[in-house]
């Protein structure tokens, strides 16, 4: 049995490279169907305004694997690609892979978000998800990712191109 579950990719280290390297490793995984994949988009650094800026674009999947098992998939994905996670949440990275929405499940299992709590308030988030899955509903708000995207518009998020390849 499948799943749907939508997937946000980011980099701010040599992006150009890394987000279309991250989304081949997806695309290529045998238990990964990417049914769309979202323009990329340009946003400051969060809480990091002299960092360089992310380059972000999200992923609607379908896949066998459980969340755990696609949570683990998405970081070694990130190690293959020089990932290092630090103690800062928000330092620089060559790629960030991270489960925003898995279908029908919300809240957090062993630190794990099954629906990202940061999506109402982060238009980086929401309005690359919006362009994959604009009537999917966020279990917290009730509300679409096409209405989320809406109401925080995309100031801060400029739209760079189509194509991740």
């Amino acid at each position: 049995m499948s799943a749907r579950a939508l997937i946000v990719v980011g980099s701010n280290i040599h992006p150009e490279h890394n987000l279309p390297v991250g989304v081949a490793a997806l695309l290529q995984h045998p238990e990964i169907d990417v049914l769309a994949v979202s323009p990329v988009y340009e946003s400051e650094a969060v809480g990091r305004p002299h960092d360089p800026h992310f380059h972000n674009a999200a992923l609607r999947v379908e896949t066998p694997l459980c969340p755990a098992a696609l949570h683990t998939l998405l970081r070694s994905i990130e190690a293959e690609n020089g990932r290092v996670r630090t103690g800062d949440r928000n330092a620089p990275r060559t790629l960030d892979l991270d489960l925003a929405l898995y279908e029908g499940m919300d809240g957090a299992t062993r630190g794990i978000h099954y629906a990202d709590p940061e999506i109402p308030s982060r238009s980086y988030l929401a309005v690359p998800l919006a362009d994959v899955a604009p009537d999917w509903v966020l279990p917290d708000t009730g509300s679409t990712l096409a209405d989320t995207a809406a109401a925080l518009g995309t100031d801060g998020v400029h739209r760079l191109h189509d194509d991740l390849g």
